[in-house]
């Protein structure tokens, strides 16, 4: 009784959440509606202009169709499933039954460890944290952290939920760092905590699973390469929602090769969870989930089990529609066109289907910390023959992940060919997990075939070995560049004038470059100051700048007739941009 009226509370409250929703959408009309937004969520980017570029006349009306389309459909479907009460119960017990008898056998394989294998687990872990909190503290707050910081985490909830205006809105990883931002009051930690959390909890994800499947060694050996991979630490310490996604990523896959093997239901619940939950972490999981959708459409074709097709076609529905259902706000507030378009990212189809596979295997081979595309493509034949001969590989763990790669790199071709543009390679992050997954196992594979354990030790070294030189030369590339999104000098330079420019005490600044702008109303944030005043669209003569900040573009061309440099000295140029302070004498 008393699980009823909880579950009852639940329904209810969320369905009156909605209808309370619906009525706010009637009662406030559009221009009451757009004066609200402006005048409750000034900082938010490119807000003045946001009536213009996102939340139309025509979006406000989709809007509130959209919510009581929604509205309409929850009580819908509350009323005709209401019956289906006690099979809903039911199947929670089941899964509430299965965790803890799964809770049950990892206890028991950690109390099979040695206590050798336990300080090797300990010595791992402290390895890790201490790796990663070293990028944390050497890695420079990068310019899309400060971004997602300034205009999403550090705002409301509701911006992130609706407001789409560039890709950097990585929905559930700016959501939980707006939690930490409650506590933390540096814009730096609060975005690479999640992160950092995130990629331990992967670890431990890799680690058990490994364990449990194969052994201690391979699970080592795998963790550890993960671990000093120069992608993983980048995305294990930057603030974006990459290594949030990998997360997801890994579990959904692991979840849907147990669920294939054992048909539990908690298995099951895990698959849709991630994916659910990996999605509304940023679009792009779609290369994962279109290989484990490719995966599943083989393996109906190959065994026509009705009964694994009816809840395939079940879960895959329920997936999709609560995801749709969670992107319905921005859909309707900021258009399906803020969503799927990147201007970030040019679309060239001669160029890109002249120069897609050697692209792809340069990105994948960086992705994987392999020296040389031909390599990677050699490790990828590999696995294709693996595919077709997968019959002859007697451990089914590995037929799993031979199978799951190759349905991968399909589904990540056929993506591309279809959009015809290749994506930044972050987003494939996941993969960088992947690779030491499977090349690991292999490896373990092979000593078994040899039937000599030291072939593993002597291989795993090499691997090892080849990761960490690697990585190491990525980090003093990347770093000591002059201009890289992790360079030193690039973002020292950067903020060395921002601080310059505070010590002014200025009280309006012009700046139409986009490094400083963001840098500065960062600075204003972390200095908690609601000065200076920054203007970001044409200079106004009417106004005096304390400090005039022009892009490369307005530098090339005249400047507007309504304003003038006579009363300014130029003091610093940066990567084309040049920086303007007022003279002091004639400072008003």
């Amino acid at each position: 009784m008393y699980r009823k009226s909880v579950f009852f509370l639940l329904v209810a409250g969320t369905g009156i959440l909605l209808l309370y929703y619906l009525f706010l959408c009637y009662s406030y009309p559009y221009a009451n509606t757009i004066a609200w937004i402006k005048e409750h969520f000034d900082t938010a980017y490119n807000i003045a202009s946001i009536d213009q570029d996102y939340f139309t006349q025509f979006q406000y009306t989709l809007f509130w169709q959209w919510a009581t389309l929604i509205t309409l459909l929850y009580w819908i479907v509350v009323l005709c499933l209401w019956h289906k009460y006690t099979q809903v119960v039911l199947y929670l017990s089941v899964v509430k039954s299965e965790s803890i008898l799964l809770c049950e056998n990892l206890r028991k394989q950690y109390h099979v460890l040695t206590t050798y294998q336990k300080i090797a687990i300990l010595a791992l872990y402290s390895g890790a944290l201490v790796h990663h909190i070293y990028y944390c503290i050497e890695i420079p707050f990068n310019v899309d952290e400060v971004f997602a910081y300034n205009y999403f985490v550090h705002q409301s909830p509701l911006v992130p939920l609706f407001y789409y205006p560039e890709p950097n809105n990585h929905i559930l990883f700016n959501l939980f760092a707006s939690v930490f931002d409650l506590f933390i009051h540096d814009g730096c930690w609060t975005m690479r905590l999640p992160s950092l959390l995130a990629n331990l909890c992967l670890l431990t994800i890799i680690f058990i699973y490994l364990l449990v499947r194969v052994n201690f060694r391979v699970a080592l050996v795998a963790t550890i390469c993960c671990i000093i991979s120069f992608p993983t630490s980048i995305y294990a310490t930057q603030g974006r929602g990459y290594m949030l996604m990998s997360m997801w990523a890994i579990l959904a896959i692991l979840s849907f090769i147990e669920w294939k093997r054992s048909s539990r239901k908690i298995y099951l619940l895990s698959y849709i969870a991630s994916s659910i939950a990996g999605f509304y972490t940023h679009s792009t999981f779609l290369y994962c989930f279109t290989g484990l959708f490719l995966w599943e459409m083989f393996y109906i074709i190959k065994t026509q089990n009705l009964e694994f097709i009816k809840t395939a076609l079940w879960t895959n529905v329920l997936i999709l529609s609560i995801v749709l259902l969670l992107y319905s706000p921005i859909l309707a507030f900021s258009g399906w066109k803020a969503l799927i378009d990147n201007r970030w990212i040019a679309s060239n189809q001669t160029y890109f289907l002249k120069m897609f596979f050697v692209q792809l295997l340069e990105g994948l081979s960086l992705l994987t910390d392999v020296w040389h595309k031909v390599y990677i493509l050699i490790f990828f034949l590999g696995l294709f023959i693996g595919f077709v001969f997968r019959k002859f590989i007697h451990l089914v763990f590995i037929r799993q992940l031979v199978a799951f790669t190759f349905f991968q790199v399909v589904g990540i071709i056929l993506i591309l060919l279809i959009l015809r543009r290749l994506p930044p390679l972050r987003v494939w992050t996941y993969l960088t997990f992947w690779y030491p997954i499977t090349l690991s196992v292999v490896l373990y594979l092979l000593s078994v075939w040899i039937k000599k354990q030291y072939v593993f030790i002597v291989l795993s070294l090499c691997l090892i070995i080849s990761v960490s030189l690697q990585s190491i030369h990525s980090y003093q590339q990347n770093l000591t560049s002059q201009n890289g999104p992790f360079s030193q000098k690039f973002y020292t330079s950067l903020q060395r004038t921002v601080d310059y420019i505070f010590q002014k005490n200025p009280q309006k600044i012009f700046v139409n470059e986009h490094w400083f702008q963001f840098y500065l109303h960062n600075q204003q944030i972390k200095r908690h100051l609601e000065t200076p005043y920054i203007d970001m669209y044409l200079p106004r003569k009417e106004i005096v700048y304390d400090f005039v900040i022009f892009s490369p573009d307005m530098v090339s061309h005249k400047l507007p007739d309504t304003f003038s440099l006579q009363s300014y000295r130029l003091i610093t140029e940066f990567e084309g941009s040049k920086i303007y302070e007022r003279i002091p004498q004639q400072k008003e």
